[in-house]
C-alpha cells in the first residue's frame, strides 16, 4: 500500500472514532432539560454542581435528571448516575427516581456526598470519589441500607418501610462524615436525629460512646 493510501485510511479512522466519541459523549447544557435554581458550589469555588430537569421524560412518566460538574474553567462532566440494582436489565437510578438531590462537597473536593427522596418514607444517600479532574466515581451506593442494618444491629429495632431516612449532617475534620438517621421502627417506634459516623476510608460505622446515651433518646414511642 502507498504511503498516501495509508495516511488517508489513518485520517478516515481516526475522523470514524472522533464521530463515535461525539455520539456517545452527553452534550451541556443537556438539550431539552432545564436548570435547577439549587447550585452546590466547591471549595474555593473551582467549579459547581448544576442539575438539569426535563419534565415527564422519565421511563415512568416523572422528572428526568443530569447532573453537572461545571469548572470556573475548562468543560463540564457530567456525574455518573447511581444505579439501583446490579441486573444490568434493570435501568432505575438516581437520575431517572423523579427527584432531585442534594449535594455536600468535602473541603478538599475528593468526596462528594448525595441524598435525593426515593419513596415515602425512604431515600437513597451515596458516595462519589474523584477519579481525575472532575471525573468523579460512585464509591458507596447503598449508604441508607448499611446506616439503617447499622442502626437495627445497635438498638435492636427493625425499619417499618424496611429502611429508614439517612441524612448528612457534617463533615469531620477527619474526613468523616456524621449522619443522622429518621423513620419509622416497628413496636410503633419512631426515631429522628439518631446519629453515627460514616469513614469514607474504610466503609465503616461507628456510634462514639458520647452519643450513645443521646441516641436513645432519639427513639420515642407513638
Amino acid at each position: 500500500m502507498k504511503p498516501s493510501a495509508i495516511f488517508f485510511a489513518i485520517c478516515i479512522s481516526v475522523l470514524m472514532a472522533t464521530q463515535v466519541i461525539a455520539e456517545n459523549s452527553p452534550a451541556y447544557p443537556p438539550p431539552g432539560f432545564e436548570r435547577e435554581d439549587q447550585i452546590t458550589k466547591s471549595s474555593g469555588d473551582s467549579f459547581r454542581i448544576e442539575q438539569w430537569v426535563k419534565y415527564g421524560a422519565a421511563p415512568n412518566g416523572s422528572q428526568l435528571y443530569q447532573t453537572w460538574l461545571v469548572p470556573a474553567n475548562g468543560s463540564p462532566v457530567k456525574l455518573p448516575e447511581v444505579p439501583f440494582s446490579k441486573n444490568p436489565k434493570d435501568d432505575d437510578n438516581s437520575g431517572n427516581v423523579g427527584f432531585s438531590s442534594e449535594f455536600y462537597i468535602s473541603s478538599d473536593n475528593n468526596y462528594l456526598f448525595r441524598q435525593q427522596k426515593v419513596c415515602h418514607g425512604n431515600n437513597g444517600a451515596y458516595l462519589y470519589k474523584r477519579d481525575h479532574g472532575l471525573h468523579y466515581k460512585v464509591l458507596f451506593p447503598r449508604i441508607t441500607q448499611d446506616a439503617s442494618r447499622f442502626l437495627t444491629k445497635k438498638t435492636g429495632l427493625k425499619w417499618y418501610f424496611g429502611d429508614g431516612i439517612v441524612e448528612f449532617s457534617e463533615w469531620k475534620k477527619n474526613g468523616d462524615i456524621i449522619l443522622t438517621l429518621r423513620g419509622g421502627l416497628g413496636h410503633r417506634k419512631g426515631v429522628t436525629d439518631w446519629r453515627c459516623l460514616f469513614s469514607p476510608s474504610t466503609g465503616s460505622y461507628s456510634e462514639p460512646e458520647e452519643w450513645i446515651r443521646q441516641n436513645k433518646n432519639c427513639i420515642e414511642s407513638d
